[in-house]
């Protein structure tokens, strides 16, 4: 199944820090905005297979519009296809 949700991306130290408005306690780094934005796409996949394996609902996706975001911080549409990682599983990848 395919998801699209919006994370912020800010300066932590001398990383990138990732964090979820939907999923509060879905976060990751990377060394730049491209290590991040990868991390990301990852982290939130494993949540998602996790939430879709135990049955449990997910949360609508907020607005663009509704996530606010600090100054530094910039807004990243984060897309998560669960449905190729368990083809992968399923190759014995």
């Amino acid at each position: 199944m395919k998801y699209m949700y919006y994370a912020t991306l800010y300066l932590d130290c001398d990383c990138i820090g990732v964090n979820f408005h939907d999923f509060p306690n879905v976060n990751t780094l990377g060394k730049d905005k491209i290590e991040a934005t990868k991390m990301a796409k990852d982290v939130l996949e494993g949540d998602l297979l996790a939430a879709e394996d135990n049955r449990i609902q997910l949360p609508e996706r907020t607005s663009a519009t509704d996530v606010q975001t600090k100054n530094g911080e910039s807004l990243l549409a984060v897309v998560a296809d669960t449905s190729l990682v368990l083809v992968n599983k399923k190759e014995g990848c």
